[in-house]
């Protein structure tokens, strides 16, 4: 049996017993989501949830975030009632699914940094949309320095690193959210990502790799188009440590992702502060460009889905 079989054999086994399980749990209350026949969101027969909102960020460092520049997440009132937080930190080259998930956190928490203060973007974006929403789910399972090309594309070269456990990741989150009492609503997946494919050969096959991602991703977690994808596009003060040409290439897939694939957007970074010393030199964004990139993709989120009238 090939390794993406015995995952999907696995992710049935487990999330049917979390099911079972979860069924004697007081119902909230709500509209319950028919499920997808996919291998990681098993047709199960369950108890009505409260729906709750979800987005994803996957993609590389800049999307797991840095420890450096806490003193700018402290002009945050995050929300502390109303979202509910997972990181799957991942440090590793080949990435082990049990080791990431702190020992000291249950999967759901409260919105604040984990993993030495890691965060990004997810901070400020939540703390935007939750002024507009009731509540709020933020999956977070990147995996730094991992490309699209080898780390990222389903079934190629060393792609079984990330992709399944992307999907185990996302059968994860839906079976603890019904332990808490919640149906998934998977509203946006956001990948940041881009660096690592800027080779000559990798950055010639970032479209297409990314459109196939997008599917993939969408057919074999069950959500289809439901989801809005937001691409965060490279910024272009990266051209101090990428070449131009093939990080050109890189922002153009992210513009025209759009145009290939239904309910797709991208952000324009551009403007976001980087870190201009040190071994973050245009490579990660600042503290202060995390939340200024958060602020923008809430903005994207809110105006490209119904979630603010919804929840």
């Amino acid at each position: 049996m090939h390794m993406p079989h015995i995952i999907a054999a696995v992710a049935l086994i487990a999330y049917a017993v979390l099911d079972a399980s979860a069924v004697t749990i007081a119902a909230k209350g709500g509209v319950v989501r028919s499920k997808s026949s996919s291998a990681y969101r098993p047709t199960v027969v369950t108890p009505d949830y409260e729906q709750i909102p979800v987005v994803w960020f996957i993609g590389q460092s800049n999307a797991q975030g840095s420890p450096r520049g806490t003193n700018a997440l402290a002009s945050l009132d995050l929300p502390r009632t109303n979202c509910l937080y997972s990181f799957l930190y991942r440090s590793s080259v080949v990435p082990a699914y049990e080791a990431e998930q702190n020992a000291s956190n249950p999967f759901w928490n409260d919105l604040e940094p984990l993993f030495t203060n890691h965060w990004a973007g997810e901070m400020s974006m939540a703390t935007q949309i939750l002024a507009s929403v009731s509540r709020l789910a933020i999956l977070k399972s990147p995996y730094g320095g991992a490309s699209l090309d080898v780390d990222w594309e389903k079934g190629n070269g060393d792609g079984a690193r990330m992709y399944p456990m992307a999907l185990m990741d996302f059968g994860h989150a839906e079976a603890e959210l019904r332990l808490e009492g919640y149906e998934a609503d998977w509203r946006a997946f956001v990948w940041v990502q881009g660096e690592s494919d800027t080779s000559d050969a990798r950055s010639a096959a970032y479209e297409t790799n990314l459109t196939n991602l997008i599917s993939s991703l969408r057919a074999d977690t069950g959500v289809g188009t439901n989801a809005l994808w937001v691409g965060v596009r490279n910024c272009i003060s990266q051209t101090n440590v990428y070449n131009a040409t093939y990080l050109g290439r890189v922002r153009d897939a992210h513009t025209n992702a759009p145009n290939l694939v239904a309910n797709a957007s991208w952000v324009d970074v551009d403007a976001v502060p980087m870190w201009t010393d040190g071994e973050d030199a245009y490579v990660h964004y600042s503290d202060v460009g995390f939340l200024d990139m958060g602020r923008i993709i809430a903005t994207n989120i809110l105006d490209n889905t119904t979630i603010a009238e919804d929840y």
